[in-house]
């Protein structure tokens, strides 16, 4: 099914503000102001690793898996948390997430340009953490955890087994850096991205089944659905098997029709193991491999956009699945 224009609501630009020095500044002050500046335009960006030295743990999307989490391992190995994050945290985080067009924007696009009907848009970390950016102190602070060495040991003490059984290179503790940013000096990559699957204009999936690439390690979704989106159906992850693997890929003429996105599988061709719905402060993270086909189902038409978290670990180096 092909993708059609969906317009959003149009905003005005983003005010400029700049500082004003009073006549009276003393010439010393003066300075000692351009010397800082100076030194600060020389300073790493916010998103370099040091940035990582004091991260807050009680951020993270794992803090109740023990009261609220479940591990599964069959088809293969992921975990399912409702009610992941405090009530009082996800409701400030929701309460500033980021709007479709400031989505749009970090990501270079034109106000004025044409978008795709339920199609996915992803802000790195790198982005959002970027000097000059304007998301909330609290959102840098959430996405500065999960793109953490912190937050990947985390996962390590839940999924570590199983991780090394299916990337045996991760049984050594591996050097950790941040996507698209420290791609020269670290094994593995972080990403913490604040995403959306814009609105439906035609009932369709923005995903069908299919496999993440190899250099994936693991990924996982928190989900930010809005509290007046009440009457969407769909767009939940679903956990899928190969019925007689191994399953063979559709050629790309095929994978047009079965979402907006890069669908691998015929959904014939997969069973449905498990669904983890589309609902507020749900997570679900999977270890990935050959064997973690997942999709998500056919949302209905609706003005309201998918809202979700991705955090990913990928390792450097490592080409495209199959």
């Amino acid at each position: 099914m092909t993708a059609s224009p969906v317009s959003f609501p149009s905003m005005p630009k983003p005010n400029m503000y700049w500082h004003q020095l009073p006549s009276r500044f003393p010439k010393c002050s003066l300075l000692l102001l351009v010397s800082v500046l100076a030194a600060a335009a020389t300073l790493p960006s916010a998103n370099a690793n040091d940035v990582f030295s004091n991260v807050n743990s009680s951020l993270s999307v794992l803090a109740n898996f023990k009261a609220n989490g479940q591990i599964f391992t069959k088809p293969y190995p992921y975990i399912v948390i409702e009610d992941a994050l405090d009530i009082e945290l996800y409701s400030q985080l929701a309460d500033n997430f980021l709007t479709n067009l400031d989505i749009l924007r970090l990501n270079g696009e034109p106000d004025e340009a044409e978008r795709k009907q339920n199609y996915r848009y992803d802000v790195r970390a790198q982005q959002t953490l970027a000097k000059g950016s304007t998301v909330s102190e609290l959102w840098k602070e959430f996405i500065r955890y999960h793109a953490s060495r912190e937050f990947f040991d985390e996962v390590l003490s839940i999924l570590g087994s199983h991780i090394q059984k299916a990337h045996p290179s991760m049984a050594k503790a591996p050097s950790i850096g941040l996507r698209f940013n420290d791609t020269k000096n670290a094994e593995v990559l972080l990403d913490c991205q604040v995403a959306m699957n814009a609105p439906v204009t035609v009932r369709s999936a923005v995903r069908g089944p299919h496999i993440d690439g190899p250099a994936e390690v693991f990924a996982g979704l928190l989900y930010f659905r809005d509290q007046t989106d009440l009457e969407t159906k769909g767009g939940d992850l679903q956990v899928l098997e190969c019925k007689n693997p191994p399953c063979k890929k559709m050629d790309r003429k095929e994978r047009a029709r079965y979402g907006t996105g890069d669908t691998h599988y015929k959904p014939r061709d997969v069973h449905i193991r498990n669904t983890v719905p589309y609902k507020a402060n749900m997570f679900v993270l999977f270890v990935n491999s050959v064997k973690a086909i997942h999709g998500v189902t056919p949302r209905s038409v609706t003005p309201f956009s998918r809202r979700l978290v991705n955090v990913v670990a990928v390792r450097r180096g490592v080409g495209k699945m199959g």
